[in-house]
């Protein structure tokens, strides 16, 4: 009962999969959302996913297309490598060819081909649409502080300078070209982007906090170099608060989503953060603070950290080292982009010790870690290679032995040469790292379900596709009512959706029709109702196996009954019709035990 045959899209879905799964289709049915901030995220995830399968004809939740879902993220996957693209495209530009075009090709194809992202990129969880938001602010971001002070100084190559100062080219500084969007325009863009981060997941704040850290500092050192002002800001605020209102109200027909978000959430979050997981129900993602670097680095293979530490490394003493050696450098270098790889170094460092400070860890939160640390690398890999070649084009300093004055003037002759050879790191790191993405897929398409993938974290066994093809075999014609008799419904996860779709039937009502009987707890659930969508009008979920007695005692008789293994024993008693029973895995530490 796969839902695809391919790869990444045949595993099983994650139990969070098909939560998020059924709140889709609770919004392609009713038209409505409400946004709960006890244990959702936010609702861009649901509604790209709801236009999706509307514009391909699913319109309720028995319909749904796994696949479809799926290809939401991927999507949004395709977007952040666009968005990674054209980010480090504008900021290494100048530089010529290399950077210009290498550089951003070379960082959309590693991520691209990333495990951690490629798995994710098939995952029905926010984690990518907020891995693509992230980086359209990063995008928008790196626009605005060049549409600020694009033309100045600290942008030009020093040979531009030269030749204009020689020229007496009149200067440019605080010019942005026609070509260019306005400051405004781009301050617009990165409000909204950061409006859509949040309205994705909330945990989006740790992201805004990184790139506080990161940003503020620089943004003080350099102050001389913009004009900030006040209209940008707000332009950026008013996108901000206007997409993110939009999204958790419903589209205005839910204010009580705005509190929630704005204020409940954050709490709920931070009550997580402050090390109380366990009594919020999440004590299974309680890990030390050292868990994102095993899954970042010693789960996967070692060619990442290998890459990171080249690039940061390299850029590090390109900034600090080279250029204190060679300070006739600083004229000639991209200011820009050795800007911008330590701006992506303090985020990308300030991230991982911001989520490793929290006790809840999970390992698609990862993701994010993981990208911002590939685009610091990578921008180190950029900026060293500018200060080689600005370096190596000045005339060496008195005092120099004639061979290197004569080697010197040579690499001057052969420019071209000089920035093949700059590049020379950066292509074997990337080719090292390639390969061993490459090697990661491989093993994770040949079993996309293995436990010994780091992903596949708190997922579902494939026996829960087992099991739902038994309840399907000993379940008569789907009805067009649900005639579920017996006590409300429990499971809070379900209870909405069973209220709207259901017509309840008293007990001991005659000539039932066939009917399903769930009794575990609403967490134990998932994904078995995915999986079951089919017949979720005739399902009841109860959480207790008391529900049951009450059940039997008002004389109802279930087709199916689904209950923990520990209480498989007392079902027969009660239900002596049932004559068939067998036993599932559901998910870690979770075994139950159909009857039928």
């Amino acid at each position: 009962m796969r839902d695809n045959p391919s790869t990444f899209f045949a595993r099983t879905f994650h139990p969070d999969e098909a939560n998020q799964a059924f709140t889709t289709g609770r919004l392609l049915e009713t038209g409505r959302y409400e946004y709960r901030p006890d244990d959702h995220h936010g609702p861009t995830l649901y509604y790209a996913a709801a236009a999706i399968q509307k514009a391909a004809g699913h319109n309720t939740l028995a319909t749904l297309d796994g696949t479809l879902l799926r290809c939401t993220p991927l999507l949004f996957a395709v977007l952040a490598l666009v968005f990674g693209f054209l980010a480090i495209r504008k900021v290494a530009k100048p530089v010529g060819a290399f950077a210009g075009w290498l550089a951003p090709c070379i960082f959309a194809l590693l991520l691209g081909t990333s495990p951690i992202f490629a798995f994710f990129a098939t995952d029905f969880i926010q984690e990518m649409l907020l891995a693509c938001f992230s980086l359209m602010m990063f995008w928008a971001g790196v626009g605005y502080v060049h549409a600020k002070v694009l033309g100045a100084s600290c942008l030009v190559l020093g040979a531009e300078q030269e030749h204009k100062r020689e020229s007496n080219v009149p200067s440019t500084k605080h010019q942005a070209p026609s070509t260019n969007l306005k400051p405004g325009t781009w301050a617009l863009f990165f409000g909204i982007a950061a409006g859509l981060a949040f309205a994705t997941k909330e945990t989006s704040l740790i992201t805004f906090a990184a790139a506080g850290l990161a940003g503020i500092p620089l943004a003080w050192r350099f102050r001389k170099d913009m004009r900030f002002e006040t209209r940008d800001a707000v332009l950026a605020l008013a996108g901000f608060a206007l997409t993110a209102i939009l999204f958790y109200s419903s589209f205005a027909a839910n204010w009580q989503g705005v509190y929630n978000a704005f204020i409940a959430a954050p709490l709920s979050y931070l009550h997580r953060a402050a090390g109380d997981a366990a009594s919020t129900g999440a004590g299974w993602h309680v890990h030390p603070w050292w868990q994102y670097l095993k899954w970042l680095f010693a789960d996967e293979h070692g060619f990442l950290a290998f890459f990171i530490i080249c690039g940061t490394g390299m850029g590090l003493f390109a900034r600090f080292g080279w250029l204190a050696l060679r300070p006739g450098a600083k004229e000639k270098i991209n200011h820009s982009l050795m800007r911008t790889f330590l701006f992506a170094l303090i985020y990308a460092f300030a991230l991982l010790a911001l989520y490793s400070s929290v006790p809840y860890k999970t390992p698609w939160c990862a993701l994010q870690m993981h990208t911002g640390l590939l685009l610091a690398a990578l921008l180190g890999f950029a900026a060293t290679s500018d200060v080689f070649t600005a370096a190596s084009s000045l005339a060496p300093p008195p005092g120099w032995p004639t061979a290197w004055k004569a080697g010197a003037s040579w690499w001057q002759a052969h420019p071209r040469l000089l920035k093949a050879i700059s590049a020379m790191p950066l292509a074997i790191a990337a080719a090292i790292l390639l390969l061993g993405n490459t090697r990661d897929l491989a093993r994770i398409a040949r079993d996309p379900d293995s436990k010994d993938i780091p992903y596949n974290y708190a997922s579902a066994s494939p026996e829960v596709q087992q099991l739902a093809a038994v309840v399907a075999n000993a379940m008569a014609v789907p009805s067009a009512k649900c005639l579920v008799p017996g006590a409300e419904l429990k499971c809070q996860d379900l209870r909405e959706s069973n209220a709207q779709s259901t017509e309840h039937q008293a007990p001991g009502t005659e000539h039932q029709a066939p009917f399903i009987a769930v009794a575990l707890p609403p967490a134990d659930t998932w994904p078995f109702p995915w999986y079951n969508r089919p017949y979720e009008p005739q399902t009841g979920y109860w959480t207790s196996f008391d529900d049951l007695k009450q059940l039997a005692a008002g004389g109802s008789k279930p087709t199916v009954v689904i209950v923990p293994m520990t209480e498989g024993h007392l079902v027969q008693p009660l239900f002596p019709h049932l004559k068939h029973t067998k036993r599932f895995y559901m998910r870690h530490g979770v075994r139950v035990r159909v009857f039928w």
